[in-house]
């Protein structure tokens, strides 16, 4: 049977993060991204380690970080640990000088940097040298906020990551913009990283994903935002090496209960609590558009997706505010937003995605080529309806579900507001596989 390649007892994760800094840019989501993370590796239906084995350091000086690491790779008490996780989150940068790459703490300086801040080659010998078998290390590290035009940006060479035993996967985000937005949770490559670990994906139906498989989806997720490529640097002794439990599985799917392609009235099997209320269909769109106007996570299946000016006249005012709630979810919260749509007409489908990329453009000062990247990854267009009797389903903030359901002479509007995330993440869960099988 297969399983994690690392015993989780014997794992132990470092993650070191630097938010406040005295004399360089705040990055403020890492101290987020750091107690997301650490609750990432905790769970044990992705991977398990024991809450003791992680230890979290934020905002350290440069010298108490290197102390912290020795501490952390000679210990005593670590003589049994087999596999390490390794997490670091700050500035980079390259000395023009010395041409040295640097990460930094909180009093690290420009003008001292070969003082102020530690080499990465210190992190590498130091983890080369230490009994620890298994290394995977996790670098989301911004490169701009010490350089200037005129000298490189910093970003890890493949040399530099080449570390025995170890599996490196490294953000290169050469710009602030690319690497995060202040009024984010997370920086754009933990964000990425995070989503994909707690979410899963589907992969010929396995159980566990390789980590050459996350690198593999990180790289396209990262591609479908415009934002730079991670780089990688494999040099473990085991193959396949399986990192972390698989989410979106179809097995687990399966036992969890939920029919996929069963309607909305079945959530009613389930002994959860759950307000449901049928509602007329101008109640209707009203609440929906309420809820999308605040809306940070957006599920939705889409019968008829269609350019507004092509509703009927009667909706056509309600259409123009859901599909600007689109583009707002898809612009400010991309990995949050997933949009499933058919129509009849494969014309009617790309004239509606062209009006999201016209809106994100226009509304947020941004080239359409991107626009149209970002659009293209929340916007899944389909052939043919998963559905016979559903018209629309909206999952908003992993809570409310709305839905449209025909029934025999009229359509049925409908809503379930749940006191947990269980029933709306199952049939989230549930769509997605309807929709990629």
């Amino acid at each position: 049977m297969r399983k994690l390649s690392f015993n989780t007892e014997k794992t132990k994760a470092l993650l070191i993060g630097v938010s406040e800094y005295d004399y360089l840019p705040q990055i403020g989501p890492v101290k987020n991204n750091l107690v997301d993370f650490a609750n990432i590796l905790a769970d044990s239906e992705i991977i398990g380690l024991p809450v003791s084995n992680i230890i979290s350091l934020i905002d350290f000086r440069h010298d108490e970080i290197i102390n912290a690491i020795d501490d952390f790779l000679y210990d005593e008490n670590n003589v049994d640990i087999e596999t390490l996780i390794l997490y670091y989150a700050g500035h980079g940068y390259r000395d023009p000088k010395d041409k040295m790459f640097y990460l930094t703490g909180t009093n690290s300086k420009k003008e001292s940097i070969r003082v102020s801040a530690f080499l990465y080659k210190e992190i590498k010998d130091r983890i080369e040298s230490s009994q620890i078998q298994n290394r995977i290390i996790f670098l989301d590290a911004c490169y701009s906020g010490l350089a200037t035009m005129s000298e490189e940006i910093g970003i890890l060479q493949k040399e530099e990551l080449d570390i025995k035993g170890t599996y490196t996967i490294a953000s290169s985000s050469g710009d602030e913009k690319s690497y995060f937005n202040p009024v984010e949770k997370h920086t754009f490559f933990t964000s990425t990283l995070i989503n994909t670990l707690n979410e899963g994906f589907v992969l010929s139906q396995q159980n566990f994903v390789t980590l050459d498989e996350l690198y593999g989806e990180l790289k396209k997720k990262l591609y479908n935002l415009s934002m730079p490529e991670p780089k990688r640097m494999s040099n473990l002794n085991i193959t396949n090496y399986y990192f972390f439990k698989n989410k979106k599985n179809f097995n687990l799917i399966q036992n969890s209960g939920v029919k996929i392609n069963s309607t909305f009235s079945d959530v009613q099997e389930f002994n959860l609590e759950a307000k449901q209320k049928f509602l007329t269909s101008d109640e209707w769109f009203s609440e929906v558009i309420k809820k999308l106007e605040r809306a940070t996570n957006a599920h939705i299946y889409l019968r008829a997706f269609q350019h507004p000016n092509e509703a009927k006249k009667e909706r056509q005012e309600e259409i123009v505010n859901m599909m600007k709630s689109f583009a707002r979810i898809i612009y400010e919260h991309p990995a949050q937003i997933k949009i499933v749509a058919y129509s009849t007409k494969s014309v009617q489908r790309e004239s509606a995605k062209s009006w999201l990329f016209k809106e994100i453009s226009n509304k947020y000062g941004i080239k359409i080529t991107q626009a149209k990247n970002q659009v293209n990854s929340a916007v899944t267009l389909i052939n043919q309806p998963c559905f016979d009797d559903m018209f629309s389903i909206y999952i908003i903030n992993e809570r409310y579900i709305y839905y449209a359901q025909k029934a025999v002479e009229k359509y049925v509007f409908a809503y379930y507001e749940f006191d947990n995330r269980t029933i709306p993440n199952l049939i989230k869960k549930g769509f997605d596989l309807t929709i990629l099988n």
